[in-house]
This record gives structure tokens, C-alpha cells and sequence, in this order.
């Protein structure tokens, strides 16, 4: 999600805040139908839109630089938020959540969201033309 809606940022700011809310209803109506406990609806709720708007103004403030910087430095920083929120007050409480097991389990998490955004990024960076990638490429210099 985190890379998909790095793509937006071409369109600006304005329009990946609105990828993050339509994200964030989605997901909460879809748990909600799906029979989520409300504990993990919230959390999750919480979770993704703290990441999300962390990932939006990291990406923000790199938005002159190359595309795979954007793109690494935003994920490198939101995906571990959102994992550490998520599991963290998802499971606190639990007989089976241990220090140890929520370690492993933000650690494993961290890292199979950075790899499937860096696939998903390598598919984009492919298929796309530069242009559409920067905001900043197409535009002549004054």
C-alpha cells in the first residue's frame, strides 16, 4: 500500500490524503463486515493512518529527490510504525504475546512489507515512463 500510494504523490500532497482516507474507510468497513474484533478495527484504524500520514510527509520532504530514494526513505520510515503500533496494542495483554513473540513478530512483519515494496516499487519503476514517476521531471527548467 505504503508504494502504491507513493505513485500518487505526482497528482500532490492533497491527493494522497485522500488515498489515505479512502484506505483507512475502506479497510474499516471491510473489517467491520468481515466480523473484526472492534479491538483490532481500531487499532488498525490507528495504525494506518499514523503510518500513512508519517509516509506522505517523509516522502514529501524528499519529493526533489530521485524516485527509489522517495520511495525507500518513506517506507523505511512508516512501514516499522505501522507494525509496531498494530502488533503492539493489537496483542498487549495476551498470554501469547511476550515480549519475545511480538519482537519476532514486528521484525518478520517489517520485513515482508519492505520486500513486497520493493518488488512492487521495481515492477512500477519498469513499467512506467520517468516522467510519471517525478513530478519534477517533465517540468522545463527556469
Amino acid at each position: 500500500i505504503f508504494t502504491q500510494r507513493d505513485r500518487i504523490h505526482q497528482f500532490g500532497r492533497k491527493y494522497a490524503y485522500y488515498a489515505i482516507g479512502l484506505a483507512v474507510i475502506a479497510n474499516v468497513i471491510s473489517a467491520y463486515y468481515l466480523q473484526t474484533p472492534w479491538r483490532f478495527i481500531a487499532v488498525s484504524f490507528l495504525a494506518l493512518s499514523l503510518s500513512e500520514i508519517t509516509d506522505t510527509e517523509v516522502y514529501q520532504r524528499f519529493i526533489k529527490r530521485n524516485w527509489w530514494t522517495r520511495v525507500a526513505t518513506s517506507n523505511a520510515v512508516s512501514i516499522p510504525i505501522d507494525s509496531t503500533i498494530f502488533t503492539v496494542l493489537a496483542f498487549v495483554g495476551e498470554a501469547f504475546a511476550t515480549p519475545t513473540w511480538m519482537v519476532q513478530v514486528i521484525v518478520t512483519d517489517i520485513i515482508v512489507k519492505l520486500v513486497i515494496g520493493f518488488v512492487v516499487a521495481l515492477g512500477v519503476w519498469q513499467t512506467r515512463p520517468r516522467e510519471s514517476i517525478s513530478p519534477y521531471a517533465a517540468q522545463p527548467k527556469s
